[in-house]
């Protein structure tokens, strides 16, 4: 197969990555037809059931979709941004080629806004880090991220590395995230673009995050940009 199996995942997952990652570096397009099971079962030699789970899976997360006896089709080549489940970048995407380009890393004084957001006095300090995400080779985010001191004390020193995760920090700090806000909106951005080398006319998903530990507190204020062309936001609701 064209990368190793993952022997800490059940086959049909390392297989559903595999193939995940083909649709998403356009091996296989929008519109094309995957190989067949058969086909699919002799390359990664596995049996037809594991296949058949795999692509169970692709299309329950509407990448591909099932013809009648005609064939699976890729449908959508997007990265799924989940709204059912907060969860680190670098989780995100544990199956792909991931890295992260250091901007700027600087501790100020917050404005009023970030004050009140916050919960902070006029001269409590936070930290404020941006950085571009990228995911096999390409650059598909921008972060901004902003903590208080209070919160945890960040050094540039801890931003300025490609595999630093402010959840993992936090977690070795014993901060305890509760939960997530999430605003999105659809945006242009000519410096965002550039920075995410794509087109400066093009769209962005524009993600607002406040992040709250246990006790309540805002530990984290996000504005994060995402290539529209790279990911979309995937929502599940119940029915009340």
């Amino acid at each position: 197969m064209s990368r190793d199996i993952n022997n800490n995942i059940p086959l049909y997952k390392s297989i559903y990555f595999d193939l995940l990652d083909k649709i998403s570096n356009g091996t296989y397009e929008k519109g094309s037809q995957l190989p067949s099971e058969t086909r699919l079962q002799e390359h990664y030699d596995v049996s037809r059931v594991t296949i058949r789970h795999a692509i169970e899976l692709l299309e329950a997360e509407n990448y591909v979709t099932k013809g009648s006896g005609s064939g699976t089709f890729v449908r959508n080549t997007k990265n799924n941004l989940q709204l059912n489940g907060l969860t680190s970048f670098s989780k995100e995407n544990i199956n792909h080629a991931m890295s992260s380009q250091f901007i700027k890393f600087r501790r100020i004084i917050p404005d009023n806004k970030l004050v009140n957001l916050l919960k902070l006095s006029p001269k409590e300090k936070i930290t404020r880090h941006d950085r571009i995400r990228i995911v096999d080779g390409i650059p598909v985010g921008f972060q901004r991220i902003y903590v208080p001191d209070k919160v945890v004390t960040l050094e540039e020193s801890d931003v300025n590395s490609e595999t630093f995760s402010l959840y993992s920090l936090f977690e070795k700090n014993n901060i305890q995230i509760k939960g997530a806000d999430e605003v999105i909106d659809a945006v242009t951005s000519e410096k965002i673009a550039n920075l995410l080398e794509t087109q400066s006319t093009s769209p962005l998903i524009y993600v607002e995050r406040y992040t709250k530990d246990t006790e309540n507190r805002l530990i984290e204020f996000a504005q994060i940009y995402y290539r529209a062309d790279k990911y979309q936001y995937r929502i599940h609701l119940d029915y009340m």
